[in-house]
């Protein structure tokens, strides 16, 4: 299998930037987060839920590095460009000419019978090839950079999706929680019967909210499993989805108060597609070079060898020859590369403009995702700091009030109904502020 052989091999060359680059995956989620107390007690996975196979964050990493093919096909058209840098260096061939005479009719001036071979060979002298190989060199190492530009992207929307699959598994923790608590209303209910109460209605009602509530785990359950399909998507290869199960605990967030303007200084240091776009405007200067030496008039060399026989004048069976060297040169009369320099030169300015362009929409990236930051992680605090302390209470106290009699049960459901709420809102603004720290990781860039 040569083609598995090349791969291996370009696998090899690009461990190393692929290491380089993968090599903190867990990082950005939890470096900006801390375990304060918790606004509830912990939950727990229940027994089939811990049966089902385990993933961390780093072995999908790890799966991600192996299965994923837009990696495999951005590693091939690294070592493509690779392969110009050899073509560029190549001098011209050369060329061989044969030729043959033969006298058919007529008086002869000349030999009945001429061969001649020639060979010929054009000199790039005036410096196109190495200006060739710079600007293929630097495209090479450009496509380098984007490849870890695009890795770094396909790393991000792996962590992203994983914290998705998070945020969804918790969710249906919270839910079916829900349903348990439920089941504690129930049994609120059954003491109240038991005590000589018929509340007829609060059986039926209790029994529409744990219906609504089922349907709501359903579609937990659906969430849960549309995660799991989008996280096979960012590893690549051919996981199936429902082997995939987050054991990764979902971690907190905190504020973040970094400098803004030391991170928009980070993230154009650091991000790989700032040192493409460079290398990109060097490339294309180069190939303006080149193309302009490219349509410097070439000097050619010819030698060739002719062979007579049939001389006139000469003894029957005499043969003779002659040996001749040449030079040739171009005359830039009218094709000069006019279009063509124009053309080299425009893409150049269009190179340096992309340049600064991208170091704009970066310098915005970073920006945006800091105040996203700063804004869903002081939101998720003070929501964890007032709601939910006082949540617990409610219901507490609409739990004792409803077994002595004075509250009634649309009172209880409300403050189980709040309580589920609150906990479900905790569970989005923390999936938020996670988020978001994610996006200005992303932003800075690794």
């Amino acid at each position: 299998m040569p083609d598995d052989a090349r791969m291996r091999s370009r696998y090899r060359y690009f461990a190393p930037l692929a290491a380089a680059l993968l090599s903190q995956p867990a990082r950005a989620q939890t470096a900006s987060a801390a375990p304060p107390p918790s606004a509830t007690a912990p939950l727990t996975l229940t027994t089939a839920e811990s049966a089902r196979v385990g993933l961390t964050l780093e072995r999908a990493v790890e799966r991600f590095r192996r299965e994923n093919l837009k990696l495999v096909a951005a590693q091939y058209e690294v070592s493509s460009a690779r392969a110009d840098i050899i073509a560029a260096g190549l001098l011209p061939n050369p060329r061989l000419s044969l030729g043959a005479t033969f006298h058919v009719h007529g008086k002869p001036d000349s030999a009945d019978r001429e061969y001649s071979i020639g060979l010929s060979q054009s000199l790039p002298l005036w410096g196109r090839l190495g200006a060739s190989q710079d600007a293929a060199r630097l495209t090479a190492n450009a496509a380098e950079r984007q490849f870890a530009a695009a890795g770094w992207q396909l790393l991000g929307e792996l962590r992203q999706a994983y914290l998705a699959l998070q945020v969804a598994g918790e969710r249906h923790v919270v839910l079916k929680a829900g349903l348990v608590d439920l089941e504690r209303v129930q049994r609120v209910l059954e003491a109240r019967t038991a005590a000589g109460a018929n509340p007829i209605y609060d059986r039926v009602r209790l029994d529409v909210e744990r219906g609504s509530l089922r349907a709501r785990v359903a579609q937990a359950e659906v969430e849960v499993s549309q995660a799991r399909a989008e996280l096979a998507a960012s590893i690549g290869g051919a996981p199936v989805p429902e082997e995939l199960a987050a054991s990764d605990a979902l971690p907190e967030p905190v504020s973040d108060q970094r400098d803004m303007a030391a991170l928009v200084q980070r993230a154009l240091e650091h991000r790989h597609e700032i040192a493409a776009t460079r290398l990109e405007t060097g490339a294309a200067e180069a190939r303006l070079r080149a193309t302009r030496r490219r349509f410097i008039p070439e000097p050619e060399l010819g030698l060739s060898y002719s062979r007579w026989s049939g001389i006139p004048g000469a003894p029957p069976g005499s043969v003779g020859g002659a040996l001749l060297a040449s030079a040739s040169i171009p005359l830039p009369l009218f094709d000069r590369g006019q279009g063509t320099i124009e053309r080299q030169a425009a893409q150049s300015v269009a190179a340096r403009v992309r340049q600064s362009d991208l170091k704009n929409a970066l310098t915005r990236q970073v920006e945006r995702a800091v105040r996203a930051v700063q804004l869903t992680s002081t939101a998720y605090l003070a929501y964890h700091a007032e709601a939910s302390h006082n949540v617990e209470s409610v219901r507490r106290i609409a739990e004792l009030t409803y077994r002595e009699g004075r509250g009634t049960i649309l009172e209880l459901l409300d403050a189980y109904s709040s309580y589920l709420r609150v906990e479900e809102q905790a569970l989005d603004l923390r999936g938020a502020a996670l988020a978001a720290a994610l996006d200005l990781e992303q932003a800075v860039g690794p």
